[in-house]
């Protein structure tokens, strides 16, 4: 098979690279989150990417309607800014790669809410609704809908960043699921996550029920990560359309991204990442 770092590496050298900050804090209870695109740029970090791979970013900040808050407020609280958000997302993702060619997005943010947005968006533009993969590399499921969100009593219930997975797949609520228009985007058989080790019982049974496949951690130390991330790219890129990767922080161990919301211990060590990437 050839490699992920060969297909990213390929990706980067032939393609424009339309890179978007979706500075967004409100799909989750953390403070400074929606900074994080800010912050990335502050270090350094599209600099370094521009230097290794020579290209050159077509850059757009998206923020939203409001400051991102301050305090911990609840789904009913912050819904119509989610909401707004990942209209004007999905909105500036389609009509950029619909109306240019030979587009590659890139979308950095700050909490999981944006992948609805993103991914909305993206298959919109390609026309490929329930055609398009995704490899979801995550310590959670984020599988949540927003009456089970409320329900589960989980340190992240409540918050719009446990639900986008779900809100792709067709199940939620249904704004947040028609995102661009009344489709479904994301289809169960094209979609594999892995790094997850922290969910409640009805994000499982949820994914269970439709036999989306999930490489948690414990079957990652047992079969080894080269095996299980070349199936799961393997069941991503078996969409007709192509594929995507959402990846999140907080996927990795807490010894090398103590910094995110919701750390969650034994995770992806970055080494090992980088390594079965390149293979």
């Amino acid at each position: 098979m050839t490699s992920l770092g060969y297909i990213l590496y390929n990706i980067l050298m032939t393609k424009n690279v339309y890179t978007v900050k979706a500075q967004q804090g409100w799909g989750s209870g953390y403070i400074g989150t929606g900074r994080s695109p800010e912050a990335l740029e502050e270090w350094g970090y599209f600099d370094q990417l521009q230097s290794l791979y020579d290209i050159e970013f077509d850059m757009c900040t998206l923020n939203p309607d409001r400051l991102n808050p301050i305090d911990d407020l609840k789904m009913d609280k912050v819904y119509p800014e989610v909401l707004s958000f990942s209209e004007r997302l999905e909105h500036s993702l389609s009509i950029k790669l619909t109306d240019q060619d030979d587009i590659f997005p890139f979308v950095v943010g700050g909490e999981h809410s944006i992948a609805m947005g993103t991914w909305s968006g993206i298959v919109r533009a390609l026309d490929a609704h329930e055609q398009f993969g995704l490899l979801w590399i995550d310590a959670h499921m984020d599988a949540h809908r927003p009456i089970t969100s409320l329900t589960s009593g989980s340190k992240w219930g409540g918050h719009l960043h446990g639900t986008p997975l779900a809100h792709l797949l067709g199940h939620g609520d249904r704004h947040l699921c028609e995102l661009g228009d009344q489709k479904t985007k994301i289809h169960f058989d094209h979609v594999a996550l892995i790094g997850v080790r922290s969910y409640e019982a009805q994000e499982k049974e949820f994914l269970d029920r439709f036999g989306v496949r999930c490489y948690e951690m414990e079957e990652i130390h047992d079969r080894g990560l080269d095996v299980c991330l070349k199936e799961a790219i393997t069941i991503a890129s078996s969409a007709p359309k192509g594929w995507g990767i959402s990846f999140d922080c907080d996927s990795l161990d807490p010894q090398d991204a103590p910094g995110v919301g919701t750390p969650e211990d034994n995770g992806l060590r970055v080494q090992a990442l980088v390594e079965s990437f390149a293979q």
